[in-house]
C-alpha cells in the first residue's frame, strides 16, 4: 500500500551570504566562516541573496541554532549536505558558491540535539498537543489543530509512540508499536519547532 508523506512545513531555510576573497572558498570553508566569524558582514553577501535573506535574518537563524545547540565544533560532507556539529547536536546544511567563493544559496535543515528529540516526543505524548511547541510563523502557517489531528492520525496508523531515534542523514526513524516513519525537524529561537515532515515508512 502506497503511503503518501505526511508534511507540515518544510525545515527552515535560509538564503546566503558571500564572501569576496582572494581565493574561491569551497563550500565547506564558507560554511565553517559563517560559525566562527564574530560577525556577518554585508560584503558576504551577493545581491540577489542579500534580497531574500538580510544579513540580520542569516544571522538570526545562526544564533538560534547555537542557542539551542551550544558551540560550533566541527563540519563533515554527508552527501549533497554538511554535517554541522555543535556541542549538544547537528544540523545539516546545503551551500552552493559562485567563482568568487559566493553563496548562490543556502538551506538549514535537519536539525538533532536533546531539544529537537524532546520535542519530536511531546508532539506525539503531550494531551492536547501545547501550541507553545510551535514558532508564531509556523502556527500562522499550520494551526495547532492540524498538527494535533496528524500526531492522532500517525498513531491510529501505526500504533502509539515509542521512541525518536537519530539517524546519520541528520533525520530521525520515529518508532511507533506497529511501524515507523522518517522525521525530520528544525527548531527556531527558544527550541519553537519551525518546519516538521513525517514520511511514513
Amino acid at each position: 500500500m502506497q503511503r503518501n508523506a505526511f508534511v507540515l512545513s518544510l525545515a527552515a531555510a535560509a538564503s546566503a551570504p558571500r564572501f569576496v576573497a582572494a581565493q574561491t572558498l569551497s563550500v565547506q570553508d564558507a560554511i565553517t566562516r559563517l560559525f566562527t566569524a564574530t560577525t556577518l558582514q554585508p560584503a558576504w553577501f551577493t545581491p540577489d541573496m542579500l534580497a531574500v535573506a538580510p544579513v540580520e535574518r542569516t544571522r538570526s537563524i545562526i544564533d538560534g541554532i547555537v542557542a539551542a545547540l551550544g558551540p560550533y565544533q566541527s563540519i563533515a560532507p554527508n552527501r549533497s549536505r554538511f554535517t554541522v556539529t555543535f556541542a549538544h547536536g547537528t544540523v545539516q546544511i546545503e551551500g552552493k558558491v559562485d567563482d568568487s567563493g559566493a553563496f548562490a544559496g543556502l538551506f538549514f535543515s535537519r536539525m538533532q540535539g536533546p531539544a529537537a528529540t524532546q520535542s519530536l516526543t511531546t508532539f506525539f505524548k503531550a494531551d492536547p498537543m501545547p501550541d507553545t511547541l510551535f514558532s508564531d510563523k509556523f502556527l500562522a502557517s499550520i494551526p495547532i489543530e492540524k498538527s494535533r489531528a496528524l500526531a492522532g492520525r500517525l498513531q491510529e496508523q501505526f500504533g502509539s509512540f515509542v521512541s525518536a531515534t537519530t539517524v546519520q542523514d541528520g533525520s530521525y526513524d520515529v518508532e511507533f508499536a506497529n511501524g515507523s516513519a522518517t522525521a525530520l525537524i528544525f527548531l527556531g529561537p527558544a527550541d519553537k519547532i519551525e518546519g516538521l515532515v513525517f514520511r511514513p515508512h
